[in-house]
């Protein structure tokens, strides 16, 4: 299987984002405040 994140800030805006894999780890520095995270799965 493969994990595809994809992540959004407060306003909706994509934010660069390249990590992978089915657990992911942030730190705060990641993140501005509020960050919504989409993942895609595929085989």
């Amino acid at each position: 299987m493969t994990y595809t994140w994809y992540a959004q800030d407060k306003d909706g805006n994509p934010v660069t984002f390249n990590k992978t894999g089915k657990v992911i780890y942030l730190s705060a520095a990641e993140i501005d405040s509020i960050l919504t995270l989409q993942c895609d799965v595929s085989n």
